[in-house]
């Protein structure tokens, strides 16, 4: 979470403010992993940012002592805009505060020593995390007003929706995973984030868009789209109960029949799956499925879904499917359907009942996909097409009609699509339903074998290790301080291959990732190389660029293994036109390009999820020449779980 700290210092009050804010706020913040961002600008630049920070914060904590006019007039901004999340402190000595603030709870300390109330400020912060409760009084007067919407917020940079067309083209879930750590520092943080989550579920990196968007319902509970996508990601994540709370958030704040729609549908989605799971392993599945009860629960939230928005085809196909396969299962099974009624009366009105429904889903599934189509929707949403087909297929009118409408449908899409329909019309098939349709249509189509679906890059399930390195290049003539003199070169392989072979669990299971500059990388690449380990080649900054600057200085024979490793190795460019920082992150203070080259590697990594990581590290222990070193990648790996390997250059080489 993003905070803003609002004291009177900032209007030049003597009053030992900074102590407060450094002894007493900060070290609070920082035993949460809260996040704070600097003021840069001055004049009216300063008073737009100050306005745009206490409006995209997620926390505010303001200094109400002395009653100093900028903490009441930026305090009054705050709760006119944001409903929650506002927290008050004021010291012993600070004298009473304006007489519409003494209601309001706040945290007292004593000014001579903030940090004695470190514990209390931690509790609080640590609270304000899991409540919803209102503190703004603006808000609790006026329960409709409405925070503004992210329309009215700062927009994402040109330079970052570049980035993101890049990695979306590229389908690369460690380039996405790394802006979404990237964004979160900025006024338009989650717009950005939004933006970010958007292309991680495009490519179908379900972890990542999981935590993108769980990032987004932290700052606003009732974000409705980032709920109703998480309650889509939890139920392809194999959590049912996570996809069902999504979709109860998400249905409190649903604006629109469209949307309260889609999150009945992915309700009902739910339980339809869970009622399949439960009868699929039976000996007797007709029997099962007929009797469990979600059959009719899964069925009755599709009607409701599909009443809520006659346009949503899809509700009311599946509210068909299941009547009709309700009905099928109660005609095969008389004895089994009358077990669910009072009497065999009360049981054949209902199977009537269930017939003539589905002659009405039949009839209005028509007219909802034919309007649909004359909408120009099907263009673009192969759904549509494949919806044509299964009401056919159910209305039994013409099976061959069916088997050519399913085969133009499937003609060239997505194989995840094909996989959907393979999988409903395998239900037909595995309750014995349908029998002599779904000969037709499998003559047509083939049989219901599933194909190899889409997936991203970062979770190809056949690599099961991956070892990222990062390591000192060659010393140029001349360093003060070796780290990795030319005549090393040989320890240094030695070293290399020890670490890769230990880690190594099969050669096609095994997957290495690193730079390409002279030294430790390029020896990387061609160990795993040697040891038939495909690798992978990452440059920060456009390739020409990055063999002038990396790998030209060690001569010409570094530049022509640099060319054997690199026709080799896929290879990833994170910036395609520029060796700096690009225009969205060049303010950001202590952020270099290897920096953001480190964590990028390092992401890319951990984007292969089923994966165990190891980073080998050929480093001195020192700091780095510059920020973000290997130091700080050793860090974050170590944080993030991921096996680490230091080759200490010092011992190897015996320079210390």
């Amino acid at each position: 979470m993003r905070v803003y700290i609002l004291t009177p210092s900032r209007q030049g009050i003597s009053a030992g403010f900074d102590q407060v804010e450094y002894q007493l706020i900060r070290p609070a913040l920082a035993a949460l992993e809260f996040e704070t961002q600097e003021m840069g600008g001055a004049g009216a630049d300063l008073e737009a940012e100050v306005i745009e920070q206490l409006v995209t914060a997620d926390v505010v904590i303001a200094d109400v002592s002395y009653n100093a006019p900028n903490v009441q007039l930026e305090l009054g901004i705050r709760y006119a805009l944001r409903r929650q999340h506002t927290i008050l402190i004021s010291a012993q000595e600070g004298g009473e505060v304006s007489w519409h603030l003494r209601n309001i709870r706040r945290l007292i300390y004593d000014s001579k020593e903030p940090a004695a109330a470190l514990a209390e400020l931690v509790t609080w912060l640590r609270q304000l995390k899991v409540t919803d409760t209102i503190d703004s009084p603006v808000f609790k007067a006026l329960p409709k007003l409405k925070p503004p919407s992210e329309e009215m917020l700062p927009s994402v940079p040109r330079s970052l929706e570049e980035e993101l067309s890049r990695a979306i083209e590229g389908r690369d879930a460690g380039h996405l995973a790394l802006l979404a750590s990237e964004v979160r520092g900025f006024s338009w943080r989650l717009e950005g984030l939004r933006r970010v989550a958007q292309a991680q579920y495009r490519i179908r990196d379900k972890e990542g868009a999981r935590d993108s968007f769980r990032a987004i319902v932290e700052a606003i509970p009732d974000d409705t789209d980032a709920n109703t996508k998480l309650a889509v990601l939890y139920r392809r994540l194999g959590l049912p109960r996570d996809s069902t709370a999504a979709i109860q958030q998400a249905l409190k704040s649903a604006q629109t029949s469209n949307q309260r729609a889609e999150l009945l549908s992915l309700h009902a989605r739910n339980m339809k799956a869970e009622w399949t799971e439960a009868w699929r392993p039976q000996s007797d599945p007709a029997i099962h499925a007929l009797r469990s009860p979600l059959l009719v629960k899964s069925r009755d939230t599709y009607m409701q879904a599909f009443l809520e928005d006659l346009n949503h085809h899809y509700a009311g196909l599946n509210a068909l499917v299941l009547t009709k396969i309700r009905a099928g299962l109660g005609e095969q099974n008389p004895e089994i359907w009358g077990e669910l009624f009072d009497d065999d009366e009360q049981a054949a009105s209902a199977l009537r009942e269930e017939q003539q429904l589905i002659g009405r889903l039949i009839g209005a599934s028509e007219l909802v996909i034919q309007a649909a189509s004359k909408r120009g929707e099907g263009r673009d949403n192969p759904w549509l097409a494949i919806s044509e087909a299964d009401v056919a297929f159910l209305s039994a009118a013409s099976a061959r009609r069916a088997a050519r409408l399913y085969l133009d449908a499937l003609g060239n899409t997505d194989p995840f699509v094909v996989d959907a329909v393979r999988e409903q019309l395998s239900v037909y098939e595995s309750l014995g339903l349908f029998k002599e349709r779904l000969e037709v249509v499998l003559a047509t189509i083939g049989p219901l074998k599933r194909t190899e679906p889409l997936t991203p890059r970062a979770t190809v399930p056949t690599i099961e290790r991956v070892i990222v390195f990062t390591g000192h290049m060659i010393d140029r003539p001349g360093r003060p301080t070796p780290r990795f003199p030319a005549g090393k070169e040989e320890e240094a392989r030695a070293a290399i291959e020890q670490a890769v072979r230990s880690k190594v669990l099969d050669n096609e299971r095994t997957l290495g990732l690193a730079s390409g500059t002279s030294g430790g990388d390029l020896l990387f690449h061609e160990v795993c190389r040697d040891l038939g380990v495909r690798t992978e080649l990452f440059l920060v900054t456009p390739e020409p660029e990055h063999v002038a600057a990396t790998v030209t200085p060690s001569g010409p024979e570094w530049v022509d293994r640099y060319y054997s490793v690199r026709r080799g190795a896929r290879l990833h460019v994170l910036q395609a036109s520029s060796s700096q920082l690009p225009a969205w992150l060049a303010k950001r203070e202590g952020y270099s390009v290897w920096h953001r080259h480190n964590r990028w590697l390092l992401q890319s990594a951990l984007a292969y999820r089923e994966s165990r990581v190891t980073l080998v590290a050929l480093w001195n222990g020192a700091e780095s020449d510059g920020p973000g070193g290997t130091r700080e990648m050793i860090n974050d790996a170590r944080a993030a779980d991921v096996d680490v390997i230091v080759l200490n250059t010092d011992t190897l080489f015996g320079l210390r």
